[in-house]
């Protein structure tokens, strides 16, 4: 009996080591992904991270970039920042369109459409 007691001792101590273990793990990773992700940052200009056309073209006054790997680089900025605006100007138009569905914003009337109400003539 004495040895059976002992035995679940141990499996209790070993459990709990495993269980401490998998929450520090989870911890550590959470720590590690949150600061990979604070690092990584858009690389759209304007953003908060990568290089902005001014940044392009000091670098290839100072030598640092050829004329290639300016060009190839300014039309990938320039195709960001122009994506970036048209997946912003979709986003306003679907939101209009979800407004006026719901009623929340009626749509915009031209002048010449409107009816004026004249009050009835006898």
């Amino acid at each position: 009996m004495l040895g059976q007691s002992s035995d679940y001792g141990s499996v209790f101590v070993a459990s709990f080591a495993l269980i401490v273990l998998c929450l520090v793990g989870y911890f550590a990773i959470s720590t590690i992904r949150k600061r990979m992700k604070e690092d990584e940052g858009p690389a759209v200009p304007g953003a908060g991270g990568g290089f902005t056309l001014s940044d392009l073209r000091e670098m290839h006054r100072s030598g640092q970039m050829s004329d290639e790997e300016f060009e190839a680089a300014k039309s990938l900025i320039v195709s960001a920042v122009k994506a970036q605006q048209a997946t912003a100007a979709l986003s306003k138009i679907e939101q209009k369109k979800k407004d006026a569905v719901l009623g929340a914003t009626p749509p915009a009337v031209p002048r010449s459409n409107r009816h004026h109400h004249q009050p009835p003539t006898e």
